[in-house]
């Protein structure tokens, strides 16, 4: 194989590795902070999405991680949102 050929498959490959793990930490939003899992439960959560941003004092401090719907119609929709932990003391 000669040089030129090894040099373009190293600098392919050195890109393919840069593009998987930019995909990966993009999916991780809070990848550097410390966060912590809070579960509540609402009566109406129309308009809420998987994903959604959290608000605390207009400052985005989470996201909602998952919402899991009541098992019959009397009972609360269990939201579970993923919280910067800077919110801790705010949140109770």
């Amino acid at each position: 194989m000669s040089r030129a050929a090894r040099l373009g498959a190293f600098i392919v490959g050195t890109l393919a590795v840069l593009a998987i793990g930019i995909f990966i930490i993009g999916s991780k939003k809070y990848l550097f902070t410390s966060t912590y899992e809070l579960k509540t439960g609402f009566k109406n959560v129309a308009g809420l999405a998987k994903g959604a941003d959290i608000l605390v004092g207009g400052v985005h401090s989470g996201t909602v991680k998952d919402i899991q719907l009541p098992h019959q119609s009397t009972d609360q929709v269990t939201v579970l949102l993923e919280m910067d932990r800077s919110t801790h003391e705010i949140i109770r």
